[in-house]
C-alpha cells in the first residue's frame, strides 16, 4: 500500500472519529442563550433519560446501526444527524485528501470543512451560528492561511498575505452593507463573521464560494415562492448559513481554477 493510499484511508477513519466528536459540539452549543450551552468535556447521555453512553455505544456508525438507532436505555429513536453527521465528516475527509497536494492544503482543508460542518447543523436547526465557532473559523483561516504561507490557491506569491486580509474584509463588508440596509431583518450577523472566515481560508477565490453560495440558496427560495406565493414565499426564513458554508467547501475544491480561467478570459 502506498503512501498516498494509507493518507486517505487514515483521514476516512479520522474523519468519522471527529464527526462523532462534531455531534458533541452541535448538541451542546445548539441552544438559543449562550449561558445554557454545555461544555464539550463530560460523558455523554441520552438528552431523554439520562442515560450514560458507554464506549460500546459510542463507535462512528457501527453503533447506531447496532443500536437500530434507538436509545438503549428508553427506547426513543437517535436522530439520523448522528450517523449523517460522522459519515459527512469522514467523506468531507477522504475528499480533502484526495484533493489536497501538500500537508499544508491537508491540514487547512480538514480544518476549514469540519467547522463548517456544525456551524451548518446549528444554523438549520436553530437558525443561528454560535460565536465560539465563527471565532474558530475566522482565527483558524488566518493561521492557517498565513501561517503556511503562500500556496498555489493565492493570485499573487509576493503580497499574497495582503490577499487573505483584503478578502477576508471584502467578503465581509459584501454581506455586511445587506445586513445594515434590512435593518438585520434578512441575514443575521452570524453571516457577516462566517463569510469573513471563508475569506481569511480562500483568500480571492472566496468570491467563487459567495457567488456559488448565493446561487444554492436560490434553490429554496424559488420553490417556496412557488409553492407558497411571492408575499408568503419572500417572508419565510431561510438560514443561509448552510449555503454560505456549501459555496465556502465549493470554493476550496474549485475556486482557484474558476478564477483562474475568468482572469484569463478577461486578460
Amino acid at each position: 500500500m502506498d503512501h498516498r493510499t494509507i493518507w486517505i484511508v487514515y483521514a476516512a477513519v479520522f474523519g468519522l472519529l471527529i464527526g462523532s466528536f462534531l455531534n458533541v459540539v452541535i448538541s451542546r452549543l445548539a441552544v438559543v442563550d449562550w449561558r445554557e450551552r454545555g461544555s464539550l468535556g463530560g460523558r455523554s447521555a441520552c438528552p431523554n433519560c439520562g442515560h450514560h453512553i458507554t464506549w460500546y455505544e459510542n463507535i462512528p456508525l457501527l453503533s447506531w446501526l447496532a443500536l437500530r438507532g434507538r436509545c438503549r436505555g428508553c427506547q426513543q429513536r437517535i436522530s439520523l444527524q448522528y450517523p449523517l453527521v460522522e459519515a459527512g465528516t469522514s467523506l468531507a475527509w477522504l475528499a480533502v485528501a484526495l484533493a489536497a497536494d501538500s500537508v499544508a492544503d491537508l491540514v487547512t482543508g480538514v480544518i476549514f470543512l469540519t467547522l463548517l460542518i456544525p456551524i451548518s447543523v446549528i444554523d438549520l436547526k436553530l437558525r443561528i451560528i454560535p460565536d465560539e465557532l465563527n471565532t474558530a473559523i475566522i482565527w483558524l483561516g488566518f493561521a492557517c492561511s498565513l501561517g503556511f504561507g503562500p500556496r498555489p490557491r493565492f493570485l499573487g506569491h509576493q503580497w499574497w498575505w495582503v490577499e487573505v486580509l483584503a478578502s477576508a474584509l471584502g467578503a465581509s463588508i459584501f454581506l455586511l452593507l445587506p445586513y445594515l440596509l434590512t435593518k438585520r431583518g434578512g441575514m443575521g450577523f452570524g453571516d457577516v463573521k462566517l463569510v469573513l472566515g471563508l475569506g481569511a481560508f480562500l483568500g480571492a477565490p472566496v468570491a467563487v464560494g459567495l457567488f456559488a453560495g448565493f446561487l444554492a440558496g436560490l434553490v429554496p427560495s424559488i420553490y417556496l415562492i412557488a409553492t407558497r406565493g411571492l408575499a408568503k414565499g419572500r417572508k419565510s426564513a431561510i438560514p443561509f448559513g448552510p449555503f454560505l458554508a456549501m459555496g465556502g467547501a465549493f470554493g476550496w475544491f474549485f475556486g482557484p481554477q474558476i478564477l483562474d480561467a475568468y482572469l484569463r478570459i478577461g486578460a
